[in-house]
């Protein structure tokens, strides 16, 4: 009993021709973008140069704020509640704007290594109720 049936019927004709890709250097004709920018390794000098590179490639600035958290707890939440306000002013919803604090690496008011979309609707309702 065979679990494979021969194709008998196909001619070679109807099949792809892969020899191309056989010798090939696997180096297309065509320019292609520098993806080494976007793998963390020997390029990247810091935390501040990844969210550079991460802000150029998704075409938007950086939102992270001048201040941290470790030096006036008080300003950065005032910080990050501006920030917040603009994205949302800006028409993003909660989830793009937890994306968005998240991709640029802005630190959590808690402490924890991620906002929550939680978080964020939370303070969007507070917003929306002030209004």
């Amino acid at each position: 009993s065979r679990l494979i049936k021969p194709a008998s019927h196909e001619r070679p004709g109807d099949l792809d021709d892969l020899s191309a890709l056989i010798g090939s250097s696997g180096q297309s004709q065509e320019p292609m973008d520098d993806l080494s920018l976007l793998v963390d390794g020997k390029g990247e000098q810091s935390g501040q140069a990844r969210s550079e590179v991460d802000s150029q490639v998704k075409g938007t600035p950086s939102i992270k704020p001048d201040i941290s958290p470790n030096q006036d707890m008080k300003k950065y939440k005032a910080a990050i509640m501006k920030i917040i306000i603009e994205l949302k002013g800006q028409g993003l919803t909660a989830q793009q704007t937890t994306d968005r604090l998240n991709r640029d690496n802005v630190a959590t008011l808690s402490g924890k290594p991620a906002w929550g979309l939680n978080a964020i609707d939370k303070i969007y309702g507070f917003i929306d109720s002030a209004k």
